[in-house]
């Protein structure tokens, strides 16, 4: 059998190996060179053949990055290993929510050195989740949910029933700043704000509605989801009608999504800050609820209680478009190696 990665670098001091523990790295070197698996999913939820962009290339992984930070320094140096080591395409996956001049920012500098040295640098399913409230009618709302509810309801509390006795004023209650856990333990809390889902998650809540503004889905360490407002307001006129009030948060499915792609969010839409005239991208790529293999020894969430492992995971960003590209570049590449 072929070995998939065939080198490891790691710079770090106390880094005892190349080994991912952030899941990051697994996740996008699978999208751009994971071998072909029949069955995958995440608990389910978009079950099908995972396949990188090239399964037959080889891997050669450079970790240079820590928990909480990317040292200019060692990214160079890990440009100047992967030149000397004749990878034949270097995929990096690092940004900074700092906007840079391109003769400040490390990473175009090295990639500039990489082109020098004649080397190429560089959705249609989504994803959905649902709440059947107890009367009935049935939300839908973006959370990537591996939990499966088996029918149960579960009682709801909005949060201005579920509020300290220590909060200092009805607006800390409001934006679900101030909960009382022995109110909300067992129970699915109700909030206005995307700070519902920690706010619950951190007080022992069951699970989470809240609102939610994003275009794509995350994966949740407990049963919540994000609604929209309106949604939102069904379920609270629904929560005041009814003394005992209940939810099931269903585990979440895919579809196929239909409707118009649009460049989401988080991506660079145009026109450039810096060079007026690139007004657009010329190459855009999947990069919303990718599944792809992931470290098991990686929480699955952002939540650092997650003690759960996987083998794949859903991730997005635009880590997760830029391996799409690698992988279509590396194919041409067999073709035109110059």
């Amino acid at each position: 059998m072929q070995k998939k990665i065939i080198g490891a670098r790691h710079y770090l001091k106390g880094q005892p190996s190349a080994r991912d523990i952030v899941g990051h790295g697994t996740h996008t070197a699978s999208i751009a060179a994971g071998n072909k698996v029949v069955g995958e999913s995440f608990y389910g939820i978009a079950e099908g053949v995972a396949r990188g962009g090239i399964p037959s290339a080889r891997i050669a992984a450079y970790s240079m990055c820590s928990k909480r930070e990317c040292r200019a320094d060692v990214i160079l140096v890990a440009f100047d290993d992967a030149i000397a080591d004749g990878v034949d395409l270097i995929t990096i996956l690092i940004g900074t929510d700092e906007q840079m001049t391109f003769d400040e920012y490390i990473i175009a500098i090295g990639s500039f050195q990489t082109m020098e040295k004649r080397d190429l640098h560089y959705k249609r399913c989504r994803i959905i989740d649902n709440v059947l409230l107890g009367n009935g009618l049935m939300l839908s709302g973006k959370s990537i949910n591996g939990f499966a509810s088996n029918g149960t309801k579960i009682l709801l509390i909005h949060v201005k029933f579920a509020s300290s006795p220590k909060c200092p004023s009805d607006k800390d209650t409001e934006f679900c700043f101030c909960l009382d856990p022995k109110r909300i333990k067992g129970k699915i809390v109700l909030c206005r704000t995307s700070f519902g889902y920690s706010a619950g998650l951190a007080s022992g809540a069951f699970g989470s509605i809240s609102i939610s503004y994003e275009y794509e889905a995350q994966v949740v360490s407990y049963p919540a989801l994000g609604i929209d407002p309106e949604a939102y307001d069904v379920a609270l006129s629904y929560a005041n009608s009814t003394t005992t009030p209940c939810a099931e948060i269903l585990s979440s499915t895919d579809f196929i999504n239909n409707t118009a792609l649009i460049i989401a969010e988080f991506s660079s839409v145009g026109p450039n800050m810096q060079i007026r005239e690139i007004m657009k991208p010329d190459i855009s790529a999947p990069g919303i609820e990718i599944l792809a293999a992931y470290s098991p020894l990686a929480p699955p969430s952002q939540d650092k209680t997650d003690k759960r492992s996987v083998k794949y995971n859903i991730l997005s960003g635009t880590s997760m478009s830029c391996p799409h590209v690698a992988g279509a570049a590396t194919y041409v590449k067999t073709f035109r190696p110059d």
